[in-house]
């Protein structure tokens, strides 16, 4: 019974805060920045996925295409957890959401991360391979 109070009040703590923050801002200070990062990351992925000949790295078009793809899916739910009015009970409903979405939230942005960290790979050996002299191949 205590261990059901105590985490009906962590939870509800949570949401008050998250609410007070998204009326006064109009969104949360996290979901701000990571719609800003994950925007970007859209957009440079989007640019490496737009012309596949010029690329000739498969692997890599196909990465930037996944993360592309799911980085539109994190904006679109970023965007459904935002409120529609700016009232208290709508920075209500919205923090709620934010709090039921947290985990998927987390679960997408580590797999956005991941991709980012491979797209580097992918790039870096890519440069690696302009820039070294032939001879170091013979």
């Amino acid at each position: 019974m205590a261990s059901a109070i105590l985490t009906f009040t962590t939870v509800a703590v949570k949401v008050v805060r998250i609410s007070h923050e998204i009326y006064s801002s109009g969104a949360t200070a996290e979901y701000s920045h990571l719609s800003t990062v994950i925007g970007d990351l859209e957009n440079v992925t989007s640019d490496l996925d737009a012309d596949p000949t010029a690329i000739k790295d498969e692997k890599l078009t196909d990465l930037a295409a996944k993360c592309s793809r799911l980085s539109q899916d994190l904006l679109h739910l970023l965007r459904g957890l935002q409120p529609t009015d700016g009232g208290r009970l709508d920075s209500f409903k919205a923090a709620w959401a934010v709090a039921r979405k947290q985990k998927t939230v987390d679960s997408i942005e580590k797999r956005l991360s991941q991709y980012r960290d491979q797209i580097t790979m992918h790039l870096l050996v890519l440069l690696w391979c302009v820039f070294t002299p032939q001879s170091i191949w013979q």
